[in-house]
């Protein structure tokens, strides 16, 4: 199952690389006077990421805002990009090359990790299941007459990072987050860890804390949530007492080690240019649509929502870190719905489908199991109608989510072209039409 896993990860990395792959091919027909660039998901904030990575290339080891002209302390912010830019000026890359090379080993470390999460839950064919439910998992499709052929649109499409083609080789920085945040679910939510793995897990936790502070804010919600699941069923005061140190005290263990990195960051956004992160978000929030969201979470929302239940219903431990996972989110909406220093938006960068696909194929496994024990001579009739439902309504899922990938192919691919046919003779909003020359010599 493993090398399953491992190819279809391949090959679903590479689905999501192709529209960049399809730029790339028709970098030759660019007009004159345009320059090719392969900007990725938003011009400022590509542009941004690539002088952190320009930083590093040059030797530094601290970052500073080379948009900002007056004299500042340098920081720790986006420094995985510094470091991007010390690997690729040993590999002899430029930024813009080793910015898209992350995107790809991290899309596919993310993928395989995924894999691994699913095959430590699920026996035989339900870790593939699991597997494509969690990939493919998308929007509502929309159906919509583009020419004389169809195609899907998606809800929410604005926000890229919860289209199932574009997450997976998202930010660079977002995804490093986001195969932590399964990490920490899948390693620490057990407790039980020894000292020294503790004390590893804890400095890794600081670094990413830093690196992408959402996991920090996530995962500690995601162990309060879980520690008063697991409270609930404890039974007598001695196995509550024995709950507290194998499982509880690890957990805070693991956030005193990390918590100095939202202590770090909350200094830092005192002082500027670091502060106009902060004030940006605040200034500039970002609503979260709700139904628009639910209705982009496609059909994994029903049927995670279902396996939630069951999960409780049947009080199956072992999964309360994935239901933990998915209320912490809602916990997250609810508070920074109120309060102002970031949307609530931000945190559907958590990979909420991870899961909610895990929850599904809960479910579908869960039924299949009853099916098996209707296997008689007496139900036989009703367990073939069982089987024959759950088989479709995976297989409807699975493709359906294909095809609403296959559809941003389309967009993505037509933007390229967009991109390369315009005629604006304008040397910004690369994200409409390539540059002139004259502007990228300047």
């Amino acid at each position: 199952m493993r090398k399953i896993l491992i190819i279809l990860s391949l090959f679903f990395v590479l689905f999501s690389f192709f529209p960049s792959f399809f730029e790339i091919s028709q970098r030759g027909k660019l007009p004159e006077g345009r320059v090719f660039t392969l900007e990725h998901n938003y011009l400022f904030d590509y542009n941004f990421y690539l002088s952190r990575i320009r930083e590093g290339s040059e030797g530094r080891w601290m970052v500073t805002e080379k948009y900002y002209n007056q004299p500042h302390a340098s920081s720790l912010f986006q420094i995985i990009y510094l470091l991007f830019g010390k690997i690729g000026s040993v590999l002899g890359l430029s930024p813009d090359r080793i910015y898209h090379a992350a995107r790809l080993i991290l899309g596919f470390l993310f993928l395989i990790t995924i894999g691994w999460y699913a095959q430590s839950i699920f026996a035989g064919r339900w870790q593939i299941v699991a597997f494509l439910l969690i990939i493919t998992a998308g929007s509502w499709p929309i159906l919509m007459k583009v020419g004389e052929g169809w195609r899907f649109g998606t809800y929410m499409g604005w926000w890229s990072v919860i289209d199932s083609l574009q997450r997976i080789t998202f930010i660079p920085h977002v995804l490093l987050g986001q195969i932590f945040l399964l990490l920490f679910v899948w390693k620490l939510s057990p407790g039980k860890s020894k000292s020294l793995r503790l004390l590893i897990w804890g400095g890794v936790g600081l670094v990413v804390g830093i690196v992408f502070p959402p996991t920090i804010i996530v995962i500690y919600t995601i162990f309060g949530v879980l520690s008063v699941l697991e409270f609930s069923l404890a039974g007598s005061h001695l196995a509550r007492l024995e709950w507290f140190r194998k499982r509880v005290v690890p957990r805070l263990i693991f956030i005193f080690l990390s918590l100095p990195s939202l202590i770090y960051l909350k200094l830092m956004f005192r002082v500027m240019p670091w502060s106009a992160l902060a004030l940006f978000d605040i200034q500039h929030r970002m609503p979260l649509p709700y139904k628009e969201y639910a209705l982009a979470l496609g059909p994994m929302l029903p049927l995670g929502i279902a396996g939630l239940l069951m999960v409780i219903f049947k009080k199956e431990k072992k999964l309360f870190p994935v239901i933990s996972w998915v209320l912490a989110i809602g916990i997250l909406f609810f508070i920074f719905e109120r309060v102002p220093t970031q949307s609530p938006l931000r945190f559907t960068e958590a990979a909420i489908h991870i899961p909610l696909g895990i929850l599904a194929a809960y479910l579908f496994s869960s039924l299949w199991q009853h099916k098996l024990k209707l296997n008689n001579k007496s139900m036989l009739s009703l367990s073939f109608v069982i089987k024959i439902g759950i088989g479709t309504v995976i297989t409807a899922t699975i493709f359906m989510g294909i095809g609403v990938m296959l559809s941003m192919t389309l967009w993505l691919t037509d933007q390229v072209r967009g991109r390369r046919e315009g005629t604006w003779l304008v040397p910004i909003g690369a994200q409409i039409l390539y540059p002139l020359r004259d502007f990228m010599d300047g």
